[in-house]
């Protein structure tokens, strides 16, 4: 048991302006900040953390996430589905667990009690949080906190 950072982050779509997978670590204004880049017509910014947990059985699983955007955007929160895809390299098995509209204020997502938490670890033990937008017009996402509590 314990709270654990993201041990590393991946950018699907757009592209990195500042900060890295360490500025997720402390809840401190020091931002990981991603800008929108344009697919299928429209600026959309995707990009994933992934976690490294300790070997064991997962009872309950926890998740607070604190970010921000240029503009109000719609956001997406999915988690990876590694009973569906166990070796998590079909990219298919996201699963969307919140929406949120989110502005320039930085706002928290907390999903305290993942139902069936066993299904979101791989066997080696990973986890991957997904954030998503899209907007008629560019933008950056600023995320400044990310933490699985285990127990």
């Amino acid at each position: 048991s314990g709270t654990y950072p993201p041990s590393s982050i991946t950018i699907t779509t757009g592209s990195p302006v500042s900060g890295d997978v360490g500025s997720l670590a402390v809840q401190d204004g020091k931002y990981l900040v991603v800008s929108s880049a344009t697919a299928g017509g429209y600026p959309i910014i995707d990009w994933y953390a992934e976690f490294q947990l300790p070997s064991g059985q997962i009872n309950k699983l926890g998740l607070s996430y604190v970010g921000k955007y240029s503009a109000y955007r719609g956001q997406y929160l999915y988690l990876y589905n590694f009973k569906t895809d166990p070796t998590g390299t079909k990219n298919t098995a996201w699963e969307n667990k919140n929406y949120s509209n989110i502005g320039f204020a930085p706002a928290t997502v907390n999903l305290p009690s993942i139902v069936n938490p066993a299904n979101y670890v791989s066997a080696d033990g990973k986890m991957r949080v997904r954030i998503y937008a899209l907007s008629g017009s560019a933008f950056t996402c600023s995320a400044d906190y990310m933490r699985l509590t285990v127990n």
